[in-house]
């Protein structure tokens, strides 16, 4: 078995007002690959920092 890891991608590269390079079809891309791998019986791994101060350097 394969796993997919998407890591925090909500705040650090995506943010409204500040677009990154080709953002939308990075998403795109993302979205395609992660349902690939669903297809595949895969994992789909999210990791999302959730904001709190605890285990911040």
């Amino acid at each position: 078995m394969r796993a997919l890891l998407i890591i925090d991608m909500q705040l650090g590269s995506f943010k409204p007002y500040e677009l990154r390079y080709d953002t939308f079809a990075v998403i795109d891309r993302i979205n395609r690959l992660s349902e690939a791998f669903r297809k595949n019986g895969d994992l789909v791994i999210f990791i999302q920092h959730d904001r709190t101060k605890e285990n911040c350097f």
